[in-house]
């Protein structure tokens, strides 16, 4: 008995059925693992953010330092530390590296959405944050000491030590850490969440590193320790670099001008 055939009629059926049917679970897939990645983004940042908690508890109630030295040895970041100017940051020198365990690697933590990009920067040797895994602190405020010299200019006492936790008056309303990239002639690794404004210079504002790349929103770690996924609220550019962060979905949270979601107040 002759078996039976497809004839060219019923494989293009086949074939077209097959295309649409890929055509509508390949968005959904790649809905699902967005939503996958910045689920554990989330989680990665929710941990930097108790880290910090925990930190102050050891420390007489201070956060740690975002740059110790910045200005003078620029060796030190809260991701890690290197031997010399130009190198990528090692994990295991961060001052909160024993509170995350054995598990370090490139990163304290790396966002997931973020991975393939680091590794194109890792391999390239391009950026100078190289090692914070695509999160930025509030280094301004938070990882900062600073005295207010007059009405609304915060002068930097030292960068050597963190602010005291119990001066932050909204911790619910104040950023921690977010994701975090900055737009020079490519995409890079940043490690701080720039504020508004800069703190010592209210009038002028720095270029935005909130980096809104989980469907365009930012995975934001508050002090009071929640995360939130927060929509961009505004944009902006110094024009010194040749990229506009707003295409490269970087920005600020929030509509204001000023520096509420980051300072004491």
């Amino acid at each position: 008995m002759r078996g039976q055939a497809f004839t060219l009629i019923e494989l293009l059926v086949v074939v077209a059925i097959v295309a649409v049917l890929t055509g509508i679970l390949l968005p959904a897939l790649g809905s699902a693992r967005s939503r996958a990645q910045q689920t554990g983004c989330m989680s990665n940042i929710r941990q930097l953010s108790l880290v910090a908690e925990l930190y102050a508890g050891d420390f007489d109630d201070r956060y740690f330092p975002g740059a110790a030295g910045f200005r003078t040895e620029n060796l030190d970041r809260w991701h890690g530390s290197r031997d010399r100017v130009g190198e990528a940051f090692e994990s295991s020198g961060s001052p909160i590296a024993r509170y995350l365990g054995d598990s370090l690697s490139g990163a304290l933590r790396a966002c997931p959405a973020f991975e393939g990009e680091l590794e194109v920067l890792r391999e390239s040797g391009a950026g100078f944050e190289a090692g914070c895994g695509g999160y930025g602190c509030n280094n301004a405020f938070m990882c900062t000491d600073r005295d207010e010299t007059s009405p609304g200019v915060w002068t930097v006492r030292t960068d050597r030590a963190g602010a005291i936790r119990s001066r932050f008056r909204s911790p619910s309303r104040t950023i921690a850490f977010a994701d975090s990239a900055f737009a020079t002639d490519r995409l890079i690794e940043y490690s701080f969440i720039e504020p508004n404004t800069w703190p010592d210079a209210p009038g002028f504002s720095p270029d935005p590193s909130t980096h809104f790349r989980h469907r365009r929103q930012a995975s934001v770690a508050w002090l009071d320790g929640h995360v939130s996924g927060e929509p961009i609220g505004q944009s902006g550019s110094s024009g010194l670099y040749p990229l506009d962060p707003r295409a490269e979905g970087i920005g600020w949270v929030g509509q204001g001008q000023g520096n509420d979601l980051y300072d004491y107040k």
